[in-house]
This record gives C-alpha cells, structure tokens and sequence, in this order.
C-alpha cells in the first residue's frame, strides 16, 4: 500500500492529483509514520437528564483560579458550573449560577480569565437592561453582574464604557479587551476595573477601519501582537517601549485581501495561527511571508466559498497530534443540521508546506463541535453535541457532550470509505 500523506484533493480530476493522494477518505488519518489508520472513537460524558436537552450548548470554559478548577457552560439565557469530578450523568454534576441575570438568548459566549476571575461576553446590551461582561470571582461562586457594585455586582464594565454590548473578550498587553462591531477597548494595564485612567499606563480606545463596511469577526494574541480580523481584512496593534504605554501603540494593516470568517476557527498550532478565510482555510505565517500562497485547504472544494451569514464553523487544535479540526456545514442555510469536520495533519507538509486533509463524519462531527472546545484531563477534548447527527441546529449542543478519546476504536456512527 502506498503512503498517502498527500491526504484528499478533490479539487482536480484523479487523473490530475499526486500519488500520495486520494479524492476521498473518509474517517482516516495517518500514524507518526504517514500511514492511513482509522480515527478514534468518541465517548458519550452526559445525556439526556443533563440541563441541555431543550436549549444548545454556547460555550464551555474550564476556569481555573489558585482556590480550585470548573468547567463553565452556558445554554439558552443560562450560565453553569460543574466541578471535574462531578458524576457524568444527571443534573447533580451541574449548578445553575445564573444569579437572575438577563442575558440575550442563544447567543456564543467568549470567556477570558484574568486577575483570578472568569469574564464571559455574549454581545447583549447593557443599555437594553442585558448582563454582559459577567463575571465569576471563585469556582464555587455564582455570576456577579459587571457592570454594578455592591453585593452581587463587580463593577468592571460600568454602564456607559464603551462598547455597549461586548461580543469579543481577549487578554493582551496586561489589559482585559472587548470589541464591539469596529470599537475596541482596553483597561488600564494591570486593573480590569480602571476604565477611567488615562496616559501611557491607561485605558485604550480605538476604532479600527469604521469606514470600510467591515466588522471585527474575532482576534487572538501572536508573537506579543494583538492580532484583529474582519471579514475581508486582519490588522495588527504593536506594542512599543515601555510595553504597556498605549503612546506607543502602533495599529497596522496586514491585508485587505482576505479575513476571517468567524472567531471560533481562529487557532494556534505549532506556531502558526490558522483561521478560516472565504477563501479556505489560511496560515497567518504564510500570509506575512513573501511569495507564499496563504491558503493551505486549496485541495477541499468544501472550504472555499464559505458565508459567514449561512454557517457557524468552529476548529480545535489538538496540539499533542499537530492536527487542526474545523467543523463546517455540508449545507449552505443557516439552520443547517449537517456538519463534517476537516482535519488538517501539520505534520507531514508537500513542498509547498501545506498539510494533507482527511474527511471525518459521524458523532465527531454531525452537530457535535461548533459550541466549543475544552482539553479535558490535558489531552481529550470535550465537545458540545447533538444526539443524532441528523437531529439539531449545527450550532447545537442539545442533550450530549462527547469526549474524543483516542484509546477507542471507531464509534459506529461513522463509516470508513
């Protein structure tokens, strides 16, 4: 048998691709020594008498403060705690910290921890009467409302701070940011609750590229830069000397030619960060080197052309198999129940550097991942999903969480091809 670490290129006529490749292959990767094996299977953590059997799963973080660890779940106009070592069945793993706070319903949570706190946004408005940022000081805690003071409130972002109704929270510089369509703001360096301060130590408020019809779709910190995307554009905040004095920032555009499509595919791996583009899936490193073609899923005819406004994608990196998962619908509606995940091997790279594919279905796919990612126990990664792969909105989470556990066989849900 042949390697095929060239993986699938469907993008050409079988007469036209390379050896090593193939135009389908289907729930297969490849072994330390570039051989086809079947993917691993997937166990079922909790169903069915779970809080999430009528509502999705819109985010999961594992917050870990000095006093103790939770994973925090959020579903509906809900929030979640459940300690690691909660039962993995049933409603006695889960406590509802809710705390009577309104939030919009439905809508994706981002979560940072900073100054030993947990912060979650999900883009409601405060000037509407919605809770957002939240805040959960201890793991044994409930939810404090961030923008009050006094008991049950933390007083973060004050009514009234900029932007009203946070969709985007990140941690750069010593400083808790939040965008808001083309705004973005940034504590005082070192005191999540300074929105006031200003000079060189203080707050920081920009608007990035307000005229060009484009929206901050997400951001992630690389090589000590605050890297932020649009849709058709990415730009750059650099730090100068002294680090933190925000005299010293520079704002820099780095492409007009493409963006990213949705926060959740934006990933690290292996020093790279890889996101999801209209284009296809790109390196950022690519992107900024000389004569590179940036786009590295050119052989997947599924990951081009992808609209933002019909599909909520979502990637991992699993970082001990140097792989980057990315979860895409095979519709092209909003409310489309099907999903099948793309994983990206970077070990093995042509000569271009761009890693082979291979096509996975089943239960690890169907609507299992576009809620969130978390690495449990250091090396599984826990996934919000659907019962059936045929049964909720991809964006769902409804009743089932599946580990991916890499001693198990293939589960029966997907076939081999």
């Amino acid at each position: 048998m042949p390697q095929f670490t060239g993986g699938v290129d469907n993008s050409k006529s079988e007469l036209d691709i390379p050896d090593n490749a193939l135009v389908t292959c289907k729930n297969f990767e490849l072994t330390e020594k570039g051989l086809l094996q079947t993917r691993a299977g997937t166990n079922v953590v909790y169903s069915g008498s779970s809080p999430f059997t009528s509502a999705p799963i819109t985010s999961i973080f594992r917050y870990r403060p000095p006093a103790g660890e939770c994973l925090i779940y959020t579903n509906a106009a809900k929030v979640f705690r459940r300690v690691p070592t909660a039962p993995a069945d049933g409603l006695t793993g889960f406590t509802e910290i809710t705390n009577s706070l309104d939030f919009l319903d439905g809508r994706r949570w981002r979560w940072v921890q900073f100054d030993d706190v947990a912060i979650g946004v999900n883009s409601g408005s405060r000037a509407a009467g919605k809770h957002n940022p939240v805040v959960l000081a201890s793991p044994t805690a409930s939810l404090l409302n961030s923008t009050a003071s006094g008991v049950g409130g933390d007083n973060w972002l004050p009514v009234g701070t900029l932007p009203d109704a946070p969709e985007g929270i990140i941690v750069w510089n010593r400083r808790v940011w939040v965008y808001e369509g083309n705004e973005i703001h940034g504590c005082a360096a070192g005191d999540r609750r300074d929105h006031t301060t200003t000079g060189g130590a203080g707050v920081y408020d920009n608007t990035i590229g307000a005229d060009e019809g484009d929206l901050i779709t997400g951001w992630t910190e690389w090589q000590d830069r605050l890297i932020i995307f649009k849709e058709n554009r990415i730009y750059e905040v650099v730090a100068g000397s002294p680090n933190v004095d925000t005299n010293q920032y520079e704002v820099r555009s780095l492409t007009n030619s493409l963006g990213c499509v949705h926060q959740e595919t934006i990933q690290h791996l292996l020093g790279d960060v890889l996101f999801l583009s209209h284009h296809g899936v790109v390196s950022l490193t690519k992107l900024l080197t000389r004569g590179e073609d940036p786009i590295i899923s050119r052989a997947i005819t599924e990951l081009q052309g992808i609209n933002t406004n019909a599909t909520y994608p979502a990637a991992y990196a699993k970082i001990n198999s140097s792989q980057y998962w990315l979860s895409v619908p095979t519709a092209t509606t909003r409310g489309a129940d099907n999903t099948e995940v793309w994983v990206a091997d970077l070990r093995f790279r042509d000569e271009r550097n761009v890693p082979p594919w291979f096509q996975w279905d089943g239960a690890i796919a169907g609507a299992a991942y576009a809620p969130s990612f978390i690495e449990d126990d250091g090396s599984l990664p826990i996934i919000g999903g659907s019962s059936g792969q045929n049964e909720y909105p991809i964006i769902g989470g409804y009743g089932n969480a599946y580990v991916f556990d890499s001693s198990r066989s293939e589960d029966s849900s997907g076939s081999m091809s």
